[in-house]
């Protein structure tokens, strides 16, 4: 099986982040996962802080957003990040995707 367009351009960073048009990504989920709802705090933080970069690489989060994010994970503060994405997806800060992933963590 293979990728076929409809004769448009595929943006760069979508372009660049394919292994190739014959094969598809996977291992990146945009929607609430159930098994997220489960981890402890901790590894709830870790996991969106580990996932900013891609984020950032995807044009999902600007770079200021992405910074002040990984201050609150890093001081364990998700009640404040999950508060602030709701004002940032308001301000085109962040995208639904980033918003959904923050959302699914309460």
């Amino acid at each position: 099986m293979t990728l076929q367009g409809v004769d448009e351009d595929m943006p760069a960073v979508l372009e660049d982040m394919l292994p190739g048009y014959e094969e598809f990504p996977h291992g990146y989920t945009i929607g609430p996962v159930e098994y997220l709802k489960t981890l402890p705090q901790s590894e709830k933080l870790k996991y969106i802080l580990d996932r900013l970069p891609l984020f950032r690489k995807a044009g999902w989060i600007t770079d200021e957003v992405m910074h002040r994010y990984e201050q609150s994970l890093k001081i364990g503060d998700l009640e404040s990040l999950v508060k602030a994405s709701e004002q940032d997806l308001k301000t085109e800060q962040i995208t639904t995707e980033v918003f959904a992933i923050i959302q699914g963590m309460k």
